[in-house]
């Protein structure tokens, strides 16, 4: 179109008494300008206006969410291995207090057979040498469950605060991502409503 305008206007403007010469060499002056606000358009929606803070927002967007997703892996990663201790220290301290219980049947069983002279007292004494050592074990099975209980309840809570965290930074990621595309699509119609200007009125009163 900026081709024909350029090659039309001179042999508008040689023809003196063309009818509506003024008119004519107007409408292609504005068929020009429509031509370089076009081109303009084009280039404001490719660079800074439109194509760019969706492209920047998106590379934000992708490096915050893998950012969030890689944070929330590792803290359930701790988490599962924190679970996993604790089943470890709960069936350690099970198998510790059933083998407390089985020493001291046998040691109170021993003792009795002491007092009917059927058992030696040598037997006796190693009898609660094993019961001594299994409460020793099982109370050091009880303080190790005791204590993976309250590891993997903080670690739970940070679980929690961790999640919280990551939730609100989704929420302020979405509202920046909803303003970026109103600011741009505000954008584009507005520079849509400066191509369609109406042509000048005087032109429908000829």
């Amino acid at each position: 179109i900026s081709k024909l305008v350029q090659s039309s206007r001179p042999q508008l403007q040689e023809e003196i008494f063309l009818p509506f010469q003024s008119i004519y060499c107007l409408a292609l002056d504005q068929d020009l300008e429509m031509c370089a606000l076009t081109q303009a358009s084009c280039g404001l929606l490719q660079g800074c206006k439109f194509l760019e803070p969706l492209q920047s927002r998106r590379v934000e967007h992708e490096r915050t969410r893998k950012n969030l997703k890689d944070m929330w892996h590792r803290e359930l990663k701790r988490m599962q291995e924190e679970v996993s201790n604790l089943k470890k220290a709960k069936t350690s301290y099970i198998q510790r207090h059933q083998e407390w219980e089985r020493c001291r049947d046998a040691a109170r069983i021993a003792e009795q057979g002491a007092e009917l002279g059927a058992t030696g007292d040598n037997k006796v004494d190693k009898r609660k040498k094993l019961e001594e050592d299994a409460a020793l074990k099982a109370m050091e099975a009880e303080t190790h469950y005791k204590n993976c209980v309250d590891e993997a309840n903080e670690r739970h809570r940070n679980l929690l605060s961790v999640k919280a965290t990551i939730l609100q930074q989704i929420r302020e990621l979405l509202m920046q991502a909803d303003q970026t595309m109103k600011a741009v699509t505000v954008s584009y119609f507005g520079q849509q409503q400066r191509l369609t200007a109406s042509a000048p009125v005087q032109f429908q009163t000829l």
